[in-house]
């Protein structure tokens, strides 16, 4: 089955339908990317059919919670931070 992805301003994927236009499932983040609540989806309680989750990027689940990649450096919504230093400025 084909799911159409929304996003809000921020990217963050929030709303999934199917081609028909039907809800499918939504997705609430914290004002830091940590996930809220994953509502309605046909996969169960919890479980979203996308891994494109806040400001777009793709989440991984680990032990302390979702990180997101960020092509350069790591971020955990729980911690609101990134893991690593911006490798672009010298010597932070």
């Amino acid at each position: 089955m084909v799911h159409y992805l929304h996003q809000d301003h921020l990217g963050t994927t929030s709303l999934q339908t199917t081609q028909s236009g039907a809800f499918a499932g939504a997705s609430f983040h914290a004002p830091f990317g940590d996930t809220w609540h994953i509502q309605g989806s046909a996969l169960g309680a919890g479980q979203s059919a996308t891994d494109h989750r806040y400001s777009g990027q793709r989440s991984l689940e680990a032990g302390l919670g979702n990180l997101y990649h960020y092509q350069a450096r790591w971020y955990s919504p729980v911690l609101g931070r990134f893991l690593s230093p911006d490798p672009t400025v010298p010597d932070p």
